[in-house]
């Protein structure tokens, strides 16, 4: 052995000296003879201190995380940790060697391998968090890349239940993709439109959740997810947040008026949809703003239209919105017997 690599390995043992010392006693002994450990000690000896402090960090949080799913028994899931060390020193290698694209590649095919289970969303979110952390350092990095970056991070905050998080990253997203050059019909980027549709849903789901009277209460939410599914330009998307709004409006008798705007305009659109079953909900709610507002005879002319709607439902919807109608005609010409009888 050479004198130069002589110094260099008694270099590199110097080195694994001072980064075992970041261990207490305890850490040591949880940590021995486990996958985790072995895989700590060989991203030092190989020369990726930066890799061994993140995937020992990970170790150590998610352990210690016991809201985390991905805590169970990840230093002892060889595959698990295999998977994490050895997409770690690629990414590191690349990135020491300027090649940020490739160490990001990295990165992400983890962050996309973790995404898969519901248990690893955690060390998903975790890695494309670092692909996005990457993505700002470097001026060159793309809008798309970053915009999927946050399209990511968004339907897993979604499927965690963190819905005001998810919205706040897929609106990062849609912003991001309003420029990507993969243009769609309308004008409008299919990246766009696609994410557009994923905001939809997400204010759909909080709308349903928040408060009525809080100052971000449902309308709000309605109202955003109208506004966008006018950018994916998806028709029953935009015709089930009209026929959300209407409710809201219709409930307590909040403001006749605008129900029923929205509740035509939900009949429009589920006419152009072939949605059968909205038609009939859209004929009740107008049926219902009529009765309100005292127009029985109106209200009446509205069921009977649904009546021969429901006809052309299948059996299992035909039966429940006949039962709905019949109902409604029934309180009806109830309350018209006891007005005439009061005459």
């Amino acid at each position: 052995m050479s004198s130069s690599e002589e110094n260099e390995t008694v270099s590199q043992q110097k080195q694994l000296k001072e980064q075992l010392v970041s261990l207490n006693r305890e850490e040591l002994l949880r940590l021995r003879s486990t996958p985790g450990h072995y895989e700590c000690v060989r991203l030092l000896k190989i020369g990726c201190p930066e890799s061994y402090e993140e995937l020992l960090s990970l170790l150590q949080d998610l352990a210690g995380d016991v809201n985390s799913k991905s805590s169970v028994n990840l230093e002892n899931n060889k595959r698990k940790v295999q998977l994490i060390s050895d997409g770690l020193q690629k990414s590191e290698v690349f990135h020491r060697q300027g090649d940020w694209k490739t160490a990001y590649k990295a990165r992400e095919s983890l962050a996309l391998c973790f995404s898969e289970h519901d248990e690893d969303i955690d060390l998903a979110k975790h890695f494309f968090i670092s692909c996005l952390t990457m993505c700002l350092e470097q001026p060159d990095s793309e809008r798309k890349t970053r915009a999927f970056v946050y399209q990511n991070l968004g339907l897993l905050d979604e499927r965690a239940g963190n819905f005001q998080s998810a919205l706040t990253h897929l609106e990062t997203a849609a912003e991001l993709a309003k420029t990507v050059p993969c243009m769609g019909k309308g004008g409008k980027t299919l990246l766009y439109r696609e994410i557009a549709g994923q905001c939809h849903q997400v204010c759909l789901t909080l709308g349903s959740l928040v408060k009525k009277g809080d100052a971000s209460g449902p309308l709000f939410y309605y109202y955003k997810a109208l506004d966008h599914a006018l950018v994916a330009k998806d028709k029953k998307a935009e015709a089930k947040a009209h026929y959300k709004i209407s409710l809201e409006y219709l409930e307590e008798g909040m403001n006749y008026q605008l129900a029923e705007e929205h509740l035509k305009k939900y009949k429009k659109l589920c006419q152009e949809t072939d949605d059968l079953e909205g038609l009939c909900q859209a004929h009740h709610g107008l049926a219902t703003i009529q009765e309100r507002q005292g127009n029985r005879g109106a209200a009446l002319k509205v069921l009977k239209e649904c009546l021969k709607k429901t006809e052309e439902l299948d059996e299992s919807k035909s039966l429940e919105m006949l039962a709905i109608s019949n109902v409604k005609l029934g309180i009806l010409y109830t309350s018209m017997e006891l007005q005439l009888s009061a005459i």
